[in-house]
């Protein structure tokens, strides 16, 4: 089923294994998740250039965060919903097995046994009672949308046309399926839980006698097909007569007062008819086994192979991403503890101790935590060198630019890494290649330009650590030139470019073309620093000193390795990361 050659990943996660299904809708990928290692369904909504492309993302908006808040095991799970520039994606639970329509349609007259549509009945009715006690109509009930997994569970799929319920009650009508829709579905008037209620003994009508009564061609057809009703259910199953037939006849009434408001009640008036539904549900799970499980030709080890080594343990880039949040916090509190060595050596231990914790265990929280810490350090350096307003320029400056990339980047964990390493090594150029990698190229491009500024102030170019009073003195008198002299300006615009090209070249998918982004962001940087250098030194240009241009180069290969172990940064597209709920 699956080929050895290694697909481009869509949305920089999950690499297509084979198309399931196509319709009106858009499609169905079976991908592989190359983060979480395992398989998930991607539904794609194709968006209409020349339409209205905003209707389309909220309506995949509207299903996503309507299946998000049901969490029921007869109910197909959501994981996450995303859009680009062409289409609108959600990501939804991998079940192996088939529809209820193929499975009818497997099966002599398309006709389930009893006990197998008792089973079917209980499950469907009870994801749809937990739906609707949680405000949500499904509205599209029909046996495609019914998955019946091959260890026999039945799960409802596809609450595409679902409503949120509202203080005001339930929405209007969306369009389902004609056949399936009852006439106020069909009219566009107003639905609720009877809707579903109708579909349901519909879906059951059609498994117990192979008949659609209320298939048409259009809406209007089919309105006159349920004003005239189905034949009775004793007509094509003479043992389902009595209380059986008038359940069916109640759940399929044209009008929503003539029906059950509860499908659990409607199940509760079938299901002594059908049979045991454990049966049913071991007759399907035999009826499925004759053609062998997608479990047992789905080669899983392959599709490992096919993942960056780093991404074959899901575990590992969360803890990789961590490990250096705390390094660089921790390095960071160690740089600080000269100007704050007052305290003593038990308290600088625990401080630096205490950030690398930090750093681990919150690493936005952290890195907002480093560069407060940074600004008290600079200010404790000024008020020691009796220099108290210069100090607060300073402390003023680096909190400020703290909040840049925390604005920008919001809670990513390599946040941490991309901000406080280059204060702590006391050189801007490792910017570049960190916030590249870490971030989406806007929110890159500020975050090394506002770390660049940051390192320029609270180091005073290393000055700042220094354990001489007379060298810390001078620093700090020069932090109000340093910001109105250009070099530290320039160093933030060459920073913020190289993070930028290295962004946006690390997210065009390839391992190869990402390690390109670095490299070329790895000469802006030289290049900047060569001429920030120059600025600050009268316009006189050199090449860029030993130490900037080591850590630069070092943190450009450092970036290398982790995009060989991990693969090149996910994409960040618009909507990927919106709320489910």
């Amino acid at each position: 089923m699956e080929t050895q050659t290694s697909p481009a990943l869509l949305l920089g996660r999950y690499r297509t294994i084979e198309l399931r299904d196509t319709g009106g809708f858009g499609s169905v990928l079976v991908c592989w998740d190359v983060r979480l290692q395992r398989r998930v369904a991607v539904k794609c909504l194709p968006l209409d250039a020349e339409g209205d492309a905003a209707s389309v993302v909220d309506e995949a908006l509207a299903e996503a965060r309507a299946s998000s808040f049901l969490t029921h095991p007869n109910i197909v799970t959501v994981h996450d919903f995303a859009v680009d520039d062409r289409h609108a994606y959600i990501v939804m639970e991998y079940v192996d097995g088939v529809t209820l329509a193929e499975l009818m349609a497997r099966v002599e007259g398309g006709v389930l046994i009893w006990c197998e549509v008792a089973h079917v009945l209980r499950s469907v009715a009870a994801a749809l009672a937990y739906a609707h006690d949680n405000g949500v109509l499904h509205l599209d009930i029909k046996p495609a949308n019914v998955m019946v997994a091959r260890d026999g569970s039945v799960k409802l799929a596809d609450f595409g046309m679902a409503s949120i319920a509202s203080a005001a009650g339930w929405g209007g009508a969306r369009g389902g399926t004609v056949g399936y829709m009852p006439p106020e579905q069909l009219t566009g008037d107003l639905v609720d839980e009877r809707t579903d209620v109708f579909a349901l003994a519909a879906v059951c009508y059609e498994a117990l006698t192979g008949l659609r009564p209320f298939e048409a061609t259009t809406p209007a057809a089919s309105l006159k097909l349920i004003e005239k009703g189905a034949p009775p259910l004793s007509d094509a199953e003479e043992g389902l007569g009595g209380p059986t037939t008038l359940a069916f006849q109640t759940a399929l009434a044209p009008s929503p007062a003539g029906r059950m408001t509860d499908p659990e009640e409607f199940a509760g008036e079938v299901l002594p008819s059908l049979g045991d539904p454990d049966e049913g549900r071991d007759s399907i799970v035999s009826l499925l086994d004759d053609e062998g499980s997608d479990e047992e030709l789905f080669d899983e080890g392959a599709w490992r192979a096919l993942d960056p080594p780093g991404r074959r343990i899901p575990w590992l880039p969360a803890a990789a991403a961590r490990l250096a949040s705390a390094g660089c916090t921790a390095a960071l509190a160690w740089q600080c503890a000269a100007p704050l060595a007052g305290l003593g050596p038990v308290a600088v231990v625990c401080l630096i101790v205490a950030a690398a914790v930090a750093g681990a265990a919150v690493p936005t929280a952290a890195c907002a935590a480093g560069l407060a810490l940074a600004g008290v350090a600079c200010a404790a350096a000024g008020i020691a060198a009796g220099l108290p307003a210069q100090a607060v320029v300073g402390c003023a400056v680096a909190v400020a630019c703290g909040f840049v990339p925390l604005r920008l980047a919001g809670g990513r964990a390599p946040l941490a890494p991309a901000v406080l390493a280059a204060p702590a090594l006391g050189a801007w150029t490792v910017c570049p290649a960190l916030a590249g990698f870490a971030l989406e190229p806007a929110a890159a491009a500020g975050t090394a330009a506002a770390a660049s500024v940051v390192t320029w102030v609270v180091t005073g170019q290393g000055a700042l650590w220094s354990a001489d009073p007379a060298t810390v003195a001078q620093a700090v008198a020069s932090v109000p030139a340093a910001l109105a002299s250009p070099g530290p300006w320039a160093a933030a615009a060459f920073s913020a470019g190289a993070a930028a090209l290295a962004s946006a070249t690390g997210r065009r998918g390839s391992e190869g073309t990402a390690a390109a982004g670095q490299v070329l962001a790895l000469v802006v940087t030289l290049v900047g620093c060569s001429l920030a250098g120059g600025l600050d030194f009268g316009g006189i240009w050199g090449a860029p000193s030993g130490a900037p241009m080591g850590l630069a180069l070092g943190s450009t290969v450092l970036m290398i390795v982790a995009i060989t172990l991990f693969g090149p940064p996910e994409l960040r597209r618009e909507g990927e990361d919106r709320e489910l709920s």
